[in-house]
């Protein structure tokens, strides 16, 4: 599949993680403009050095006015998940209100891509794909899958090709739940209840090369599709490969049944048919993780 180039690309969120990583890969072969607060200035820096333009622009506030219109592709990259339950006005301003202003300005674009979250589902306590319905709980679910539904509105409204990528669980170094479940085990506990029974998690360079060949996808309706591993993990086979990685002993899982009950996990038939499984396996993202862990465990004792 084609993938971008020479083409001139809006990267809203470009300071986080994924937006970043995403500005990186697009900037050799594309003029690349980056949309963010940039409140650590060293991430505008590195950009500008990748040759990106930086705007500062606080997204959830500010106007748009100040960012070209003449551009190819827009990339929404912006989520406000932390927080949302104590602010729902702001999770609603970046998660509802941000993609229908962006989608309204940048009308004219050749394509759109929608980082969405696969907390739009809910917690339906079984694997799913993107045939089931939406169940979303919470403020973050629900202003996330509002964001969607104004999107799909002005991909249509306004004839523009887009997709919709819902996110499981990035994993590197630096984030996710792999380091999340692994910081619990170093510390003796368990991971918490809501993580549920079984647990997606992809690793961050295959989500963003795979977000980046989602993009010739973009399609009026919009095209949906869940962008995790291509298969679940069970949550007692993560614990056994963290607790072997740091040489440490978990404790026995416990709450069975109600894990069970709180699982979000799910199947990739379009993903995979599009791109093959996902390469990078379970144990290659938790031996990646773990291996800072250990040297932060060797120097602390």
């Amino acid at each position: 599949m084609q993938k971008l180039k020479n083409k001139r690309v809006v990267v809203l969120g470009a300071s986080g993680r994924i937006g970043f990583s995403l500005c990186e890969r697009l900037a050799p072969h594309n003029e690349v403009i980056g949309v963010a607060r940039f409140t650590d200035e060293e991430r505008a820096r590195a950009l500008n050095q990748m040759g990106v333009e930086t705007i500062p622009l606080d997204l959830a506030a500010e106007d748009l006015d100040a960012l070209p219109d003449d551009v190819d592709w827009l990339f929404i990259e912006v989520a406000y998940q932390h927080g949302a339950e104590q602010h729902p006005e702001l999770a609603e301003a970046l998660n509802v209100h941000l993609p229908a202003r962006a989608l309204m300005y940048f009308r004219n674009v050749q394509g759109v891509v929608f980082a969405s979250t696969g907390n739009v589902y809910g917690l339906p306590g079984r694997v799913i794909t993107e045939e089931d319905r939406e169940a979303p709980i919470g403020v973050y679910g629900l202003t996330r899958y509002a964001g969607e539904q104004v999107v799909k509105f002005f991909c249509r409204e306004f004839n523009i090709p887009t997709v919709i990528l819902r996110y499981f669980y990035g994993n590197n170094e630096h984030y996710g739940i792999i380091k999340k479940i692994a910081t619990t085990l170093q510390a003796g506990e368990l991971p918490p209840i809501w993580m549920g029974a079984q647990i997606n998690c992809i690793a961050h360079e295959e989500l963003v090369e795979r977000t980046l060949r989602a993009a010739p996808h973009a399609a009026v309706p919009a095209f949906v599709m869940n962008l995790t591993s291509s298969n679940p993990y069970p949550l007692s086979t993560i614990i056994q490969y963290i607790a072997r990685e740091l040489d440490i002993t978990p404790p026995p899982l416990n709450h069975i049944e109600e894990r069970e009950r709180m699982t979000l996990a799910a199947l990739t038939p379009i993903q995979d048919r599009l791109f093959g499984p996902t390469e990078i396996s379970l144990e290659q993202i938790v031996k990646r993780v773990c291996k800072p862990l250990r040297k932060s465990k060797s120097i602390k004792a």
